[in-house]
């Protein structure tokens, strides 16, 4: 059920729910974005992100694509940092 235009209520009816950031949190009202999305990055089960809230929340981030991606070889070392020069006596 769509309770923002950003996020879904999944697995549960809309109601009453105690939350530990913000206590009972009534999902039949409007709730602001803020504690909406304050409680999807601490993880709450019940909320998931619709396209447009996927857009909002990344909108920097693209799906990587395959043929440019390099893939790691574990048996190439890996370059020393330190180039520290001794000094000569």
């Amino acid at each position: 059920m769509s309770i923002h235009p950003h996020f879904t209520l999944v697995g549960i009816e809309p109601g009453i729910v105690i939350t530990f950031q913000f206590g009972a949190v009534d999902f039949r009202e409007n709730i602001p974005l803020e504690i909406l999305e304050k409680l999807y990055n601490d993880g709450f089960p019940y909320l998931k992100l619709t396209k447009q809230g996927q857009k909002a929340m990344n909108p920097t981030t693209q799906p990587l694509n395959p043929s440019t991606t390099q893939p790691i070889n574990p048996s190439t070392p890996t370059p020393n940092k330190k180039t520290h020069a001794r000094k000569s006596k």
